[in-house]
């Protein structure tokens, strides 16, 4: 047996003592309950709404974009200026494209002639190793005139830097050493894809009387197919050319101009974006989490300040774009918004509002007779795997777990079905304020606090 000392005894006698103060206070805290603050569930109307800034528009909008690109050489429109169908609105230079039309050009008639001379060659040649001698002689010729017009060329570089050549005689020079470079590959492909040819037919074991008709055949076909080609390329160019003065396709006016910043426009880059006429809207770009939330149809109020003066009326939801766009919102946070457009009574706004800010405001929600109770006495249980929305209802004063739907959150307030596994809560029946309150949980005896 362990003896204790007499100072070991002490303070075992307050350690004892304290010990049960503490279990005789939490049987007396018990018994008094949790004091907390109440609510009652009630009927009343709810409307939330979304408020957001927007602009008043009239019409469509069409965004008139570059099918070519290249420098910009005119702007013939200015914004908000009226335009009509087939009016010029911007011009591209043309000078480039015209370039590669004329070396297109030129290059089609050297495979024309090729042709030609290939026919000739079947009738005179007696054998494919003379063709591609004559080759031979005029790849040589091609290439003593591209070195002599590059010679040329480069000595007149040097003379228009110094102002004694105009820049339109270098243009030609610079189209004609393109056009001799071009014959020059021309007669080069000509030597080699003959004598490649030639090979291919020898290693077939044609006999020399069906070598000369077969080796011309082959170099026909080809031929006329690159002269088919360039054709379909030159047809190209002058569509492009012919895109070069972008004009409206319907009437409008003229709502952004970019074009008129730009030195140089890429094909696809929006140049212009045109209203055409018609009843006043208003637009506005929504937070991508409230978009959801409004649908075709909805009521959308709209206020307009003109004159020191509100001008209200109420619309509607037309169309929420199906995608949302990513920007930066004004404290620098990166975001994501959907574009909302809505129409509004004719008549309902002045004539010259077109461009005004206005304020739209969205009704998210609007019930009458909802049942409502504070939105913190709503709290989630799991049980399980699965997760309901719940209250404490005050029942014999004790605090009952009720599953209920909450069907809209609106502020402080929560709209709930009220049906649940214990039958659901009541108009009129008082709830837990804040289910997070301290010591609160199902089953547990309550004190309310006024």
């Amino acid at each position: 047996m362990i003896k204790l000392t007499k100072k070991q005894k002490i303070l075992a006698g307050i350690l004892g003592a304290g010990l049960i103060a503490a279990v005789a206070a939490g049987i007396s805290a018990a018994g008094a309950g949790v004091r907390i603050k109440t609510a009652e569930a009630s009927f009343r109307t709810v409307e939330d709404s979304y408020t957001e800034e927007g602009v008043l528009s009239r019409g469509d909008v069409l965004t008139v974009t570059a099918r070519v690109g290249g420098a910009v050489k005119e702007v013939a429109v200015s914004e908000n200026s009226q335009v009509h169908a087939g009016d010029l609105l911007f011009r591209i230079d043309k000078k480039d494209l015209e370039y590669e039309r004329t070396l297109a050009e030129s290059s089609l008639k050297g495979l024309e002639a090729q042709l030609e001379r290939s026919y000739i060659s079947q009738v005179f040649s007696t054998s494919p190793k003379e063709y591609l001698e004559n080759a031979r002689e005029t790849l040589a010729a091609a290439e003593q005139n591209y070195a002599a017009k590059k010679r040329h060329y480069e000595a007149d570089q040097t003379l228009a830097a110094a102002g004694a050549v105009a820049d339109s005689v270098l243009t030609e020079e610079r189209a004609a050493l393109a056009s001799a470079e071009a014959a020059m590959e021309a007669a080069r492909n000509r030597l080699n894809e003959g004598t490649a040819r030639l090979k291919e037919l020898e290693e077939k074991g044609i006999d020399e009387a069906g070598l000369n008709s077969r080796f011309f055949e082959m170099e026909a076909q080809q031929l006329e197919a690159q002269i088919a080609s360039q054709k379909i390329r030159i047809d190209q160019i002058s569509e492009d050319l012919c895109r070069c003065d972008v004009c409206a396709e319907q009437d409008g006016v003229v709502a952004e101009l970019p074009v008129k910043n730009f030195s140089v426009i890429q094909p696809g880059q929006t140049g212009a974006v045109l209203r055409s006429g018609g009843a006043v809207r208003a637009e506005a770009d929504v937070l991508s989490y409230i978009a959801p939330r409004i649908r075709p149809g909805d009521p959308v109020e709209v206020t307009v300040t003109m004159r020191g003066k509100d001008l209200s009326c109420t619309g509607t939801v037309k169309e929420v774009y199906s995608y949302a766009t990513e920007g930066v919102s004004s404290l620098g946070l990166r975001e994501h918004r959907v574009h909302v457009t809505a129409d509004l009574p004719e008549g309902a706004l002045p004539e010259n509002c077109d461009g005004y800010g206005v304020l739209m405001k969205f009704r998210m929600f609007y019930g009458e007779n909802c049942l409502t109770v504070p939105a913190a006495a709503v709290f989630s249980s799991e049980t399980g795997e699965t997760s309901r929305d719940c209250v404490f209802a005050i029942r014999g004063g004790r605090a009952v777990r009720i599953p209920v739907d909450v069907i809209y959150r609106a502020g402080d307030i929560a709209v709930i079905s009220g049906e649940g596994a214990s039958g659901g809560i009541a108009a009129g029946e008082t709830v837990a304020a804040d289910a997070d309150a301290e010591g609160l949980s199902d089953g547990v005896k309550v004190k309310i606090r006024k």
